[in-house]
């Protein structure tokens, strides 16, 4: 629910295909933001690259329901952020769009059908992440050297990519049936996890996917 009003002033947007993307914040004395769903009559469909870059005083962003992009690195380095509202409409957070935030808690709405590369790495106050049921990988370095303990593998989610949780404080992860491919250095260096249960229809692991991992103790592969 939004219970603060856009301020469409503090941003700088460019049209493209009739609908607008919002390029620059220039509120960077705003504690907290809140991303319209229409400027000038104008429907909000993308956050650009880099739009919130750096910003050091955001600690909180609210979206209106209509955005479905969010780019690259829109909001890395906002180091004071801590919470972020996302609409249910949204499709697609880019490579590093969230990497060297304050985020403690994530919800992605289920909608959400790609997560770029590195989008949440660095997070080391990230405690939860709860991820859409439209994803089928967890991107490469997606959550890597962040602070969450414990992970959801949704259940479409095929393919754990190149270390989706390296350095991360895993101490355990809830794998789906549907996973089937786990890729190098996928869990490198998770010193807190201590043991891996496996659903059967796994094929393919990676011989360093578990690299680093100095206190798992239990195993228990696949029956297949």
């Amino acid at each position: 629910k939004v219970t603060a009003k856009a301020k469409e002033s503090v941003f700088k947007t460019e049209v493209f295909g009739g609908e607008l993307i919002i390029t620059q914040y220039i509120g960077f004395d705003d504690s907290m933001v809140v991303i319209p769903s229409t400027i000038n009559g104008m429907r909000v469909n993308e956050i650009g690259s880099k739009a919130f870059y750096g910003c050091k005083s955001l600690t909180e962003v609210v979206f209106e329901e209509g955005c479905q992009f969010i780019d690259g690195e829109a909001f890395k380095y906002c180091e004071k952020l801590k919470k972020i509202h996302f609409p249910k409409s949204l499709l697609v957070i880019g490579e590093r769009a969230f990497s060297s935030t304050g985020l403690v808690d994530v919800v992605i709405p289920n909608n959400v059908k790609e997560i770029g590369w590195g989008a949440f790495c660095y997070c080391s106050d990230l405690k939860r992440i709860i991820l859409s049921d439209g994803l089928t990988e967890i991107s490469s370095s997606m959550l890597g050297a962040s602070g969450i303990t414990e992970i959801d593998i949704p259940k479409n989610v095929t393919t754990i990519c190149k270390s989706a949780f390296e350095d991360s404080k895993l101490t355990k992860v809830n794998f789906s049936k549907s996973v089937l491919k786990i890729e190098n250095d996928a869990f490198w260096g998770c010193n807190n996890l201590q043991n891996i249960v496996f659903p059967d229809g796994v094929k393919e692991i990676d011989e360093s996917a578990f690299n680093g991992c100095t206190a798992l103790t239990e195993v228990i592969l696949p029956s297949n």
